[in-house]
């Protein structure tokens, strides 16, 4: 039981751990100018696993925009027990908000947009 109490304690920490980790990657990006507040702001991890012959931490994560994924928009940092970086990757689209037609913000609300496909399907 303590055994079980422990591993779960442990990947709680290493999970604690490794999102802090692309959390200051990725604002490091914004203080660079690379990415804005809002390209980071919804970001979501996507897998964590350490491997077991190097115990390199490995975190994939990607970018969303009103908590949808954004194709392509992906990320992986590579970490040694010692926490050094050895490999990171980040392509995420910067000012993503001003690259969606119609901004960030919903063109039509939900209710407008299941009435158009209704009617777009002869529904009244």
């Amino acid at each position: 039981m303590a055994f079980c109490l422990l591993a779960i304690m442990s990947s709680s920490l290493l999970a604690q751990s490794s999102e802090t980790m692309v959390s200051k990657l990725l604002q490091e990006m914004v203080t660079k100018g690379e990415l804005t507040t809002e390209d980071i702001a919804g970001y979501r991890m996507t897998d964590h696993y350490m491997s077991k012959k190097g115990k390199i931490d490995h975190m994939y994560f990607c970018q969303t925009m009103n908590g949808i994924d954004v194709v392509g928009a992906m990320g992986a940092i590579h970490v040694t027990p010692n926490q050094a970086i050895i490999a990171k990757d980040v392509q995420f689209v910067n000012d993503l908000a001003h690259k969606i037609e119609g901004g960030s913000k919903n063109s039509i609300s939900a209710i407008e947009a299941v009435n158009v496909a209704a009617k777009s399907k002869g529904y009244t």
